[in-house]
């Protein structure tokens, strides 16, 4: 009775995976930025990188707040087809830096940083330096990127990838007179390398105050930025000794590690894992949508499953997977296996009898964890599963 008992268990947990395929974000259904409602959980666990994977935070519950994204109407910016700006910080030091507005693009061929407008503003120094006539002065300024910082690629599916260099100028005036600065023309370059990674899709729902939200199609980027800082004066780089007595350096490194998790219609996104400079192992801070969430209990997760499969023996000491579909018959179909880092490591196709296929792994295949997925031509994908090879 046991044996029975967890044959059904695992039966029955599968079904909320089945046929799903990845979706493709294009301009028509990720719309022009608007304000991201988030809430940010104090802890939650690091997401597991598979393939057609669910991942669940509908207990995740935390403070929500929100970044506002306006439309843009300034024609500097319109003319070259911004959409919609939000407020940010760049940091030039660890207690100095400037207000600004990052202008975004959202265009057939993806959703760009395309710009910058520094408001005119100012600074003491006393902090740094010791004096309150000291100062730093940042002059009105606004200017179109030479290149780009590429937020999303369109379109993009599991598997994509795609780079990006975006090189920022921001003036400024010094004013030190110790420093032998006096209102010094200055300039903040700052270049950053963006290298992104459709990793991996599946399902995630998240925590609303009414209960879970129903599970919906994601798929996940992985973002390593760089971002390298130069400080120039009076047209030569500034010198190491002056640089040194505001902690900073010349080409100094930021390293920015990120998982993004998006939906479709919707460009807030469903999850941000911040990780710093840290190999995605542990998150600094978590951000979950936090708005436009239907919640369960509406019949849209149940319409989805037209059929259920199991797969067996597993985990498998002889390298064969058996596969049992019910509600389902279809004459042939296509396989996949891969391993946990997304790599197809084998492929083939099989005869379906009576709802049934065998799989035979490839003997030189190593023992571990590894996902399966099964295709038909007309249905797309129609079963998948993490296995163990155990022989």
């Amino acid at each position: 009775m046991k044996k029975i008992l967890l044959t059904f268990i695992g039966f029955s947990a599968l079904t909320s995976a089945i046929g799903q395929t990845p979706i493709t974000l294009t301009q028509a259904n990720y719309p022009v930025f608007t304000d991201f409602v988030q809430r940010q959980p104090a802890s939650i666990a690091n997401p597991t990188i598979i393939p057609n994977n669910s991942w669940d935070y509908s207990t995740a519950n935390g403070t929500a707040s929100t970044n506002p994204y306006y439309a843009e109407t300034d024609p500097f910016f319109t003319s070259v087809g911004i959409d919609s700006w939000t407020n940010g910080f760049v940091n030039m030091t660890p207690s100095l830096g400037y207000n600004v507005a990052w202008e975004f693009d959202n265009n057939v061929n993806g959703v760009d940083e395309a710009g910058i407008y520094v408001y005119a503003q100012a600074y003491d120094l006393a902090g740094l330096t010791g004096s309150i006539n000291d100062s730093i002065f940042y002059p009105l300024q606004a200017y179109i990127f030479s290149s780009p910082r590429r937020i999303l690629k369109f379109p993009c599916t599991f598997n994509d990838n795609w780079s990006s260099v975006s090189r920022r100028e921001v003036n400024f005036v010094m004013n030190v007179p110790a420093f032998g600065l006096n209102y010094a023309p200055a300039k903040h370059i700052f270049t950053v390398t963006k290298q992104d990674t459709i990793k991996t899709w599946g399902k995630m729902r998240l925590y609303t105050a009414t209960g879970p939200s129903i599970y919906y199609d994601v798929i996940m980027n992985k973002i390593k930025q760089t971002t390298v800082d130069s400080f120039y004066l009076g047209g030569s780089p500034a010198p190491a000794a002056l640089l040194s007595g505001f902690g900073v350096s010349q080409g100094q490194t930021t390293v920015s590690n990120r998982y993004i998790f998006y939906r479709e219609n919707y460009s807030t996104p469903m999850a941000v894992f911040n990780y710093g400079t840290n190999n995605y192992t542990t998150p600094i801070s978590v951000f979950l949508e936090a708005a436009n969430l239907q919640t369960q209990g509406t019949g849209v997760e149940e319409a989805q499953l037209t059929h259920a499969a199991l797969f067996f023996p597993n985990p498998t000491n002889s390298g064969l997977i058996n596969v049992q579909f019910v509600g389902l018959n279809v004459p042939q179909v296509n396989y996949a296996v891969m391993d946990m880092q997304g790599k197809v490591v084998q492929t083939g196709s099989t005869n379906m009898s009576e709802g049934s296929i065998s799989i035979a792994l490839n003997a030189g295949l190593a023992n571990g964890m590894y996902h399966v997925q099964i295709n038909d031509n007309t249905k797309g994908i129609i079963a998948s599963e993490q296995i163990i090879v155990n022989r």
